[in-house]
């Protein structure tokens, strides 16, 4: 299903171009390669790439993946943090995820979102603090399992700098991110209505938290 044509939001502190333009969504089903039982996954975030292996999907586990070691069933939640400690060990917990979203780019020479290779669930996720100043600084990340090819999406996000729903397109959640290189627009079109308001304020007041201890 194709989203209505979506306008990007005005940035804070930034100017930016109001254009509307259409975001080409491919079928979430029938998109990417199927995982493999044993793949080798390569972990991305903004600004690091590292190598990680993985053996499960979120939601998608064995049977011994589903027993802890003391022979007790593990809880979905239990397995889907199992799966992203894998890429980042210091991830604690998830406050919310969405099952089915698309991350898109803003591309500034086009003047139009531009689709990433990433798509699959998405977690709002607690990290261990920062203590490298002393005093213990929260510390947020978007994680994203990805189900389109080998690479997983991670945002830290004491790098947003803005965080906000698409003024026509509420489905469609925009960041502006710092990187080595300059401002990334990203957009995260969130295809499961259900789980839209939830994933958004839990994105949101992590951001706001995080973003209080940075400034």
């Amino acid at each position: 299903m194709k989203p209505s044509t979506p306008r990007r939001g005005r940035r804070q502190g930034h100017s930016a171009n109001q254009t509307a333009n259409a975001i080409p969504v491919s079928d979430y089903e029938s998109d990417g390669p199927q995982a493999s039982s044993d793949p080798q996954y390569r972990q991305t975030t903004v600004t690091v790439t590292a190598t990680a292996t993985a053996t499960t999907t979120v939601q998608t586990a064995n049977y011994a993946d589903a027993h802890s070691v003391h022979g007790g069933l593990r809880s979905i939640g239990d397995m889907n943090l199992g799966v992203i400690r894998r890429y980042e060990p210091t991830v604690q917990s998830y406050i919310a995820m969405s099952h089915n979203v698309l991350i898109f780019k803003w591309d500034e020479d086009k003047e139009d979102w531009g689709e990433e290779a990433y798509k699959g669930p998405l977690f709002i996720c607690n990290q261990e603090p920062d203590v490298s100043t002393g005093a213990p600084l929260p510390r947020a990340c978007l994680f994203l399992v990805n189900r389109g090819s080998l690479e997983n999406f991670i945002l830290d996000l004491s790098t947003v700098l803005d965080c906000r729903q698409n003024e026509s397109q509420k489905a469609l959640l925009e960041l502006t991110a710092v990187t080595p290189t300059g401002y990334v627009n990203w957009g995260l079109l969130v295809r499961e209505p259900e789980s839209l308001d939830e994933t958004w304020a839990a994105m949101h007041e992590r951001w706001r938290t995080v973003q209080r201890t940075t400034a």
